[in-house]
């Protein structure tokens, strides 16, 4: 799909099961009675520096043959 198309169906069902059990949430998390939080700027940030550091290492390996 190219940027700026919007997509004529949706690219997953909904699980009306999982949206039970996931929600977003703005506010102060440390009153919430939860079993876990993923913070997903911080997966954003982990998951570009490894894909930066795999590149580096495929460049690295080409420039050498």
């Amino acid at each position: 799909m190219l940027l700026g198309q919007k997509r004529k169906e949706p690219a997953f069902g909904v699980d009306d099961n999982l949206n039970e059990k996931i929600s977003l949430w703005q506010g102060d998390i440390t009153t919430l009675e939860i079993d876990a939080i993923v913070n997903a700027g911080m997966l954003y940030v982990i998951m570009t520096r490894l894909l930066q550091k795999k590149a580096l290492n495929l460049l690295t390996f080409n420039s050498h043959y």
